[in-house]
């Protein structure tokens, strides 16, 4: 049975996006808030260096732990998430192959944090020779995001191809190179996923609210490119 509409799977080839409202019921969410909440205390998140553990800056130029890149393999309750029958078969009609995890993470975006800069994903991805349609992204919402709270901004349609950097920022995208009126900012609520493009352009403000913002982002390819996994996180994975 499909797990996703025509129209998801329409909006994610020609929009280079689809919104799955309401995807995980109440009951895994709860559990997945319980963890982030376990995850959140994780030794050496907040006080020291793990290799998990990536820095942000917050709005006062300050320095933050805000994620967990990778993250499953501290978990085993977001390792099933990853493995969710219903999330895999919806992915599996995308690529029309079998998904294979390529990278986790998980944001916390406390408030302050500064959100991302203009880029598309392929543009860390493109060195492993996967072609762009062969890999997108998961975004679970844990916490509710809007403008206050820095959620995620698309620009549809502009996933054919790499974009044009600024200097000296390669991995990002010039904003001359997109339309600033075709934003589409992505409101979602706790259980939502959005499934992207590796090519798809994408932003994120900072988090203006009194709340976290807590996602979860999977990253997977098409199983015939093979498991980048390992290869990709290297010496990351501690335990």
């Amino acid at each position: 049975m499909s797990t996703l509409t025509e129209s998801h799977k329409i909006a994610f080839w020609e929009k280079g996006y689809t919104v799955v409202r309401e995807f995980f019921s109440t009951a895994v969410l709860s559990q997945v808030r319980a963890e982030c909440e376990r995850l959140a205390d994780f030794p050496g998140l907040l006080s020291q260096t793990i290799p998990e553990a990536n820095v942000r800056k917050n709005l006062k130029g300050e320095y933050v732990r805000d994620r967990l890149d990778p993250v499953i393999h501290l978990s085993p309750v977001l390792e099933n998430l990853v493995r969710h029958k219903k999330l895999n078969a919806g992915l599996s009609e995308l690529f029309e192959d079998q998904p294979a995890l390529f990278k986790d993470k998980l944001i916390f975006k406390p408030p302050g944090t500064l959100g991302y800069a203009l880029h598309q994903d392929y543009a860390y991805w493109e060195q492993t020779g996967i072609p762009a349609n062969g890999v997108l992204s998961v975004q679970v919402a844990i916490d509710p995001a809007d403008a206050e709270s820095g959620a995620i901004v698309f620009y549809p349609g502009l996933h054919k191809e790499r974009l044009r950097a600024p200097a000296g920022n390669p991995k990002d995208v010039c904003p001359s190179a997109i339309d600033p009126w075709s934003a589409d900012l992505i409101i979602t609520e706790p259980g939502d996923v959005v499934i992207f493009h590796s090519l798809t352009p994408h932003e994120s403000g900072p988090n203006y609210s009194n709340h976290y913002r807590r996602t979860l982002y999977f990253s997977f390819n098409a199983s015939q490119y093979g498991d980048y996994y390992q290869t990709y996180y290297g010496d990351r994975l501690a335990v």
